[in-house]
């Protein structure tokens, strides 16, 4: 997978999850590159195919559809966020971030700290 789409998914997984505060760690703080490694290796093809989709669609269509000159990777936190948003309302796009929100949760708990981190807090 190249460099560019790698960049993409990991901005969708961050803008997804955003920063859940309260000592729980930051998901623009994981590094990604061992879970895509097992994502791309062990994903059902409707979820990897999904996620892809996802990425085309939230990660770049969308952004610029919404008059943004980059993709998610380029934007602000808070532009972002609001490509999520809209995301989650526009018909064709809400099952895309549904399958999205998935993928970046198993993302955030295939990291040790993240992990940790939260059953400290249970």
């Amino acid at each position: 997978m190249s460099r560019t789409r790698r960049s993409t998914r990991d901005a969708l997984v961050i803008a997804l999850l955003g920063d859940p505060g309260d000592g729980l760690l930051d998901p623009a703080d994981l590094d990604l590159d061992a879970f895509w490694i097992r994502f791309d290796d062990a994903a059902p093809l409707h979820l990897a195919a999904g996620f892809r989709a996802a990425t085309v669609g939230i990660g770049t269509v969308l952004p610029r559809l919404l008059g943004h000159v980059n993709g998610l990777g380029g934007l602000s936190l808070d532009d972002a966020d609001a490509v999520i948003q809209r995301a989650d309302r526009l018909p064709g796009f809400t099952l895309l971030a549904e399958v999205a929100k998935v993928v970046a949760c198993f993302a955030y708990f295939s990291d040790p700290r993240a992990d940790r981190a939260v059953r400290e807090r249970t």
